[in-house]
């Protein structure tokens, strides 16, 4: 009995682990990354669980097949010597080996998977990896290998799990892929089409720090097929030594398969020559090549107006963020366009089943003139830019979307008791990692959202006693801002909060609820004794006979949980801490291993709270996998870090980035340096190095050295003047040249980014070696040497300075200049960092 318990609670720490990422009921902003140590906390003891009295809560299946079935074990087995009858028919049939049973764990988590109303696949992937490691037999390991073409859908959810088990080999002192994950990761591949696989792979920019060139070489790809053979073979290779297009035949048929044609067409969009190919190439292969595109074409209004037709609604106003940028919405061809596109494709909007938060967040962001709603990353974004002045008729056709995203969400059929925190200092607070959406605002949005679609829901305010509650009165035919207006005028000075009032009133008052919910900037500053509200719910259980009853608290701007969760509050259950504002744009269906009460609160909590991950951007590209893949956007960012955020349907290069409202807004800007990436520099200039930098940059050591030398080489001083002009020239021009690939190519490497995309590997990496062995030195030596010889002969007045001195001097800047730099690079990493160069990323050079 008491093993049974301890399975049974096991189980359910690890669903409650895989849904929301926690083993408490407090659900975090989704752009925290994986908590790893917790999850080795909750899946220990899940993998290690004894295995009678605690029965899978699926069935066990193996390869698809039910474990009613009987089913054989892949293992290679001698086959015995058959006994054949008179007829030559067998006496007797070969014994069955009995199928491995799933182990449970396995099995939670691959139902769990399958969930699509999961709110991000990151603790599942982790889980998956951690089993794949960590199951106590061969068998079972073979399992999770066998489930992974089946499990892992996309390409950036095979990088995840890539990136979540090397980590975990790496902790374990070994990173190689056995012969069971080859084969896994090969059977993955082999599962797309020959098209598929030209699109996913041209498409993709990777993501937790692994691409398909890496894997394929990790793994020695090798696939029967001929044409997906010379796919992979393209991709693995240079530049110069990929395959051309093909040649028409006389007879019109091409000389090269459809799908390697595909590859190649896909590839050659990067290196497009005319506005004219630009418009041919979107109308042949649609909006995904948008992202392939130069960055030079990114800023015609002519090219949007090409990719209206064929963005998703949710891309479509995504785009008015940095089509503003640009300046598109002040053409008036291009904004009648979006105008028309966003009023003619509404139909879309209930079909994609877009939230209010999204709508509103992206009409926010735009009337304020802003493309990003954390500060710091606006400020960057505009530091350059002159203010933009937003277009009345691209605003009055948000605002149209906005009210009419209100009413097309599925109903849950359940009872709801909201209760808002309406101050007035709300008005000027702004809501968790957005500086723009204020607390007010938010809070009268998600209790507005749930009134309009459900049917059963009371929407009350706290005042200044704590046992009274005041209805706010909503009505059906209320629009957004007749209820925004409705609720400043029902603001006050100062409430009382108690968490436990509503549910209090609806005990006295005999009142359903199937759904409490309380929305406040801060559950710390209304509740400080954190101690959450679990006595008032079991009495109202017990009273209203009602078990199922579910208390949601929301924390808009506080980041850090608020409630103290004891032994007798997670044995009373139904409490749950949100911390952060969201939304969810997919249908609710749980996993039937889940109890109904476990059910009912996790989709209530998506229905009423929209708690799933919010697509705030990602930075990657607009479309980066098959078109069939293409309205399923919703899902990094990047964020994450390596083990950023992942949702459902995202596309492979997709980060999730908390800094904005757009599932494609960092997408519309191309790849760039973030840092969530796997190689990243830090950027830092103080005040000594930004100073130094401008003087060095303006002035040099050539002017203290050329001059004299030019002089007594020419014997005329017009000559060398004219000299060192054009040499200025010359200068200016490589200037230019540098602060275009600068802008060009953001990453990080200097020369050796710049090579590599111009070049390939070998050519950057042989200058890479010739800039740190001869170029860099020299330059320091010149450097060193011309300080120590002037600040020498500061000190020597009527004869040479001594060689030996100046060299010296010239030693001495040098040691100063190398102890300085080492200092800078070390400034910030911690000790134990410092002391273990094998915890820092592992650079991938593809040519060896």
């Amino acid at each position: 009995m008491a093993s049974a318990m301890y399975c049974q609670h096991t189980i359910d720490s690890l669903q409650r682990y895989l849904h929301i990422g926690n083993d408490v009921p407090v659900f975090f902003d989704t752009t925290q990354p994986v908590d790893m140590e917790l999850g080795k906390r909750v899946l220990t003891p899940a993998v290690h669980l004894p295995p009678s009295p605690c029965p899978s809560p699926t069935p066990a299946t193996v390869n698809g097949a039910s474990s009613s079935a009987p089913a054989t074990k892949n293992v290679r087995k001698s086959k015995p010597k058959q006994q054949k009858s008179k007829k030559g028919a067998p006496a007797t049939a070969p014994a069955k080996v009995p199928a491995t049973p799933v182990p449970p764990v396995f099995a939670v988590i691959k139902r769990t998977i399958k969930n699509k109303s999961l709110r991000r696949l990151d603790e599942c992937l982790f889980a998956l990896a951690y089993c794949g490691r960590e199951l106590p037999t061969d068998e079972e390991r073979h399992l999770v290998f066998e489930a992974l073409p089946e499990l892992l859908s996309g390409p950036r959810e095979l990088f995840a799990f890539l990136s979540f088990y090397t980590r975990l080999a790496t902790e374990a002192g070994y990173a190689g892929f056995g012969h069971g994950l080859r084969c896994a990761i090969t059977r993955w591949y082999d599962k797309h089409s020959a098209l598929e696989l030209a699109e996913m792979i041209a498409l993709s920019n990777g993501a937790f720090g692994w691409t398909h060139a890496d894997v394929i070489r990790k793994t020695h790809l090798k696939l029967e097929c001929p044409v997906k053979r010379s796919i992979i073979d393209a991709a693995t290779k240079r530049a110069s030594q990929q395959p051309t297009l093909p040649l028409k035949k006389l007879d019109g048929e091409a000389t090269m398969d459809a799908a390697l044609v595909r590859y190649l067409e896909l590839i050659a969009i990067r290196s497009v020559a005319s506005e004219g190919e630009v418009f041919e190439l979107i109308k042949r292969h649609g909006s995904i090549t948008y992202n392939l595109l130069p960055l030079i074409y990114r800023r015609l209004y002519t090219v949007w107006m090409a990719l209206y037709p064929h963005l998703s609604y949710r891309e479509l106003l995504d785009a008015i963020l940095p089509m503003q940028d640009f300046d598109v919405p002040m053409i008036i061809d291009a904004r009648e366009a979006y105008v028309a596109n966003l009023t003619k494709r509404r139909k879309a909007l209930e079909q994609d089943q877009i939230h209010p938060i999204v709508v509103h967040g992206i009409k926010t962001l735009y009337d304020g003139g802003k493309r990003y709603p954390l500060m710091i990353k606006e400020r960057e974004q505009h530091s350059n830019l002159l203010e933009r002045k937003p277009q009345a008729a691209v605003s009055e056709a948000l605002q149209i979307s906005l009210e009419h995203s209100f009413s097309h969400h599925p109903k849950t059929g359940a009872w709801y008791y909201i209760t808002l925190d309406l101050r007035s200092a709300h008005q000027k607070k702004h809501v968790l990692r957005n500086s723009v959406v204020t607390c007010f605002e938010a809070s009268v949005l998600l209790a507005f959202s749930i009134f309009k679609r459900e049917k059963h829901v009371a929407v009350e305010m706290f005042t200044d006693d704590v046992k009274t509650l005041q209805p706010v009165n909503f009505r059906t035919e209320m629009s957004w801002s007749e209820a925004l207006n409705h609720c400043k005028q029902l603001l006050v000075a100062k409430t009382k909060v108690a968490l436990s009032a509503p549910i209090s009133k609806a005990q006295a008052k005999k009142q359903k609820v199937d759904v409490f919910i309380t929305i406040t900037d801060s559950l710390i500053r209304v509740n400080p004794n954190r101690i959450p509200p679990w006595r008032a719910m079991l009495d109202y259980r017990k009273t209203m006979h009602s078990n199922l009853s579910r208390y949601i608290c929301v924390s808009l701007c506080h980041h850090k949980p608020s409630l103290k969760f004891d032994e007798i509050a997670m044995k009373v259950g139904g409490i749950l801490e949100v911390i952060g504002y969201s939304q969810s744009t997919q249908p609710t269906t749980m996993p039937e291993e889940c109890d109904l009460a476990h059910r009912l609160q996790l989709q209530q909590l998506r229905a009423a709270l929209t708690v799933s991950q919010v697509r705030f951007g990602h930075s990657g590209s607009i479309r980066d996998v098959s078109k069939t893949d293409w309205n399923s956007h919703n899902g990094d960012n990047g964020t994450t870090q390596l083990n950023g955020t992942l949702g459902r349907g995202t596309s492979e290069t997709a980060e999730t980035d908390s800094s904005g409202t757009g599932g494609m807004r960092d997408a519309l800007e191309g790849p760039g340096s973030a840092p969530n990436d796997i190689i990243h520099l830090k950027r830092r200039v103080g005040l000594f190095s930004g100073v130094a930098l401008i003087v060095g940059t303006m002035i040099g050591s050539g002017i203290f050295v050329s001059p004299s030398g030019l002089l007594v080489r020419t014997g005329s001083i017009g000559v060398s003047f004219i000299i060192w002009m054009a040499c200025g020239l010359l200068s200016l021009l490589g200037a230019l040249a540098y602060a275009e690939l600068g802008t060009m190519n953001t990453s990080s490497g200097a020369e050796w980014a710049y090579f590599m995309d111009a070049f390939g590997a070998w050519p950057a990496f042989l200058f890479s070696w010739v800039s740190t062995l001869v170029l860099k030195p020299s330059q320091m030596a010149i450097i060193c040497l011309s300080f120590a010889q002037y600040a020498v002969e500061a000190f020597v007045y009527e004869c040479d300075p001594p060689l030996s001195v100046v060299k010296m001097v010239a030693i001495l800047a040098i040691d100063s200049a190398i102890g300085t730099g080492n200092r800078e690079q070390t400034a910030g990493i911690p000790e134990a960092t410092i002391a273990r160069p094998e915890t820092h990323a592992r650079c991938k050079m593809p040519f060896l």
